[in-house]
């Protein structure tokens, strides 16, 4: 079994290219590839570690850009 600082950093690179490409589409099969998981493991780490959704941080990420 995976330790959570794997997770965490797997899902840093995914806060990392989440914020390289805040203006493309992002979807959760895109995000979960770059975390290397499936996009329902992927989901429920991401909501676990966060305390949100991809779609919800991706959408605070923008509103804080703009």
């Amino acid at each position: 079994m995976k330790s959570d600082n794997s997770y965490e950093a797997r899902l840093g690179k995914v806060l990392d290219y989440i914020d390289a490409h805040l203006g493309e589409e992002l979807g959760l099969e895109q995000l979960s590839d770059v975390a290397g998981c499936s996009k329902y493991h992927f989901h429920r780490q991401f909501r676990h570690l966060f305390g949100v959704s991809t779609f919800k941080y991706v959408h605070l990420r923008r509103l804080k850009r703009a």
